[in-house]
């Protein structure tokens, strides 16, 4: 195993920190800074998140790198604004991997660029902290903080929202004579009738369905490392059950193993990732491609529709088919009302209620017989 991987686990298994290490005698900054990025990702408990955290922070690594060949520790704010240039302007083909194809890159938008400023101001932090011995912090200021300009998050009300008729354009442009075509419309029609932030919807493993249950429900992995429980509606549950079908056979339930995950790129289109582990969900940024392409194949400008829209289309259309500002609340998962308005929730976030009102607002063409899944 990797000697800095290991170093890095005995000092968070003896709870020391890794500027401990300075007292200690350890003077190469390559060594703390390999150390100390080891250390900080070990402390992020949610796996998806710190493979999300890993990835935004390696591309900064490289990027400072291609640049300067310089130490991360040694960053100012220059670098950090040389580097939210680049993703503005490029997508971040400064800080891509030697082996990338840059094609794939296009130049991030206000929501993203902020996500990752977020999580690199988040690891800086992270190394301003004092060693648990008294040991002098790696780093004494955050170069984060030298933007001129902070990125303000976009309120819930100014988000890019589309319309139910766009929703049924982009439905109808989903190939269901295709798998993929059928698997991102079981994507788009789940976030739309859920309302699930991008990643707990596309997360989703087998063992997160639970069949047993009337009506069934599945769980999922909320803001906060929460487990969270929902229900399935008949009409999503009759979609999700076609894609499985389609996907694994009709006895993908005694095929599926609990881990499986059941978003995954199609055989054979998902390029190296899935040669190294098959068993791999659609990554965010997929599925923001898969949004944006539907919206353009629909007539609509792609730049002004996020995965997040479909959540925000939710709301809208919970709201005006007869629920209360509480129980948007309570669907949203929201903590407060700095996103929708100040009010305590009456109902719990596993009430669906007014699901067969969405269905009918957008009538989903998929229409099968929900199979015997204890057989």
């Amino acid at each position: 195993m990797d000697p800095i991987y290991l170093l890095a686990q005995q000092l968070h298994d003896k709870k020391m920190h890794p500027t401990d290490l300075l007292r200690k005698g350890v003077k190469n900054r390559d060594k703390l800074f390999l150390i100390t990025y080891a250390y900080y990702l070990m402390s992020i408990d949610n796996e998806n998140t710190r493979k999300h955290y890993k990835y935004v922070i390696d591309h900064f690594i490289r990027f400072i790198g291609n640049i300067r060949g310089d130490n991360p520790l040694d960053s100012i704010g220059v670098d950090v604004l040389l580097w939210k240039d680049d993703l503005e302007r490029t997508g971040g083909i400064a800080g891509v991997a030697a082996d990338k194809f840059l094609g794939a890159h296009v130049p991030h938008e206000k929501s993203s660029l902020l996500n990752k400023i977020s999580i690199l101001s988040a690891f800086f932090k992270f190394l301003q902290k004092p060693g648990m011995d008294g040991s002098p912090p790696l780093i004494q200021f955050n170069p984060v903080d030298a933007l001129h300009s902070k990125i303000e998050v976009e309120k819930y009300a100014s988000a890019k929202k589309i319309s139910v008729d766009l929703l049924k354009e982009m439905l109808k442009n989903c190939d269901l004579g295709t798998l993929d075509g059928l698997r991102n419309y079981t994507l788009i029609y789940g976030y739309f009738m859920t309302g699930r932030r991008n990643s707990e919807w596309l997360n989703l493993q087998w063992k997160n369905l639970n069949f047993n249950r009337q009506p069934p429900s599945y769980s999922y992995i909320r803001k906060g490392d929460k487990l969270s429980n929902d229900t399935l509606p008949d009409p999503l549950l009759e979609v999700l059950i076609s894609y499985l079908v389609r996907r694994w056979g009709e006895d993908f339930s005694k095929r599926l193993s609990d881990d499986t995950y059941l978003f995954c790129a199609i055989p054979g289109k998902g390029g190296a990732r899935q040669l190294v582990d098959p068993n791999q969900p659609l990554n965010q940024r997929s599925m923001l491609r898969i949004v944006k392409k539907l919206a353009k194949k629909s007539g609509f400008d792609p730049r002004k529709i996020s995965v997040h829209s479909l959540r925000h289309l939710h709301a809208e259309s919970y709201l005006a088919q007869g629920a209360s500002v509480e129980e948007v609340r309570a669907r949203l998962n929201h903590q407060s009302l700095a996103t929708t308005q100040r009010y305590l929730s009456s109902m719990t976030n596993e009430e669906n209620r007014l699901a067969n009102k969405l269905d009918a607002l957008v009538h989903p063409r998929i229409n099968i017989d929900i199979q015997n899944l204890d057989d």
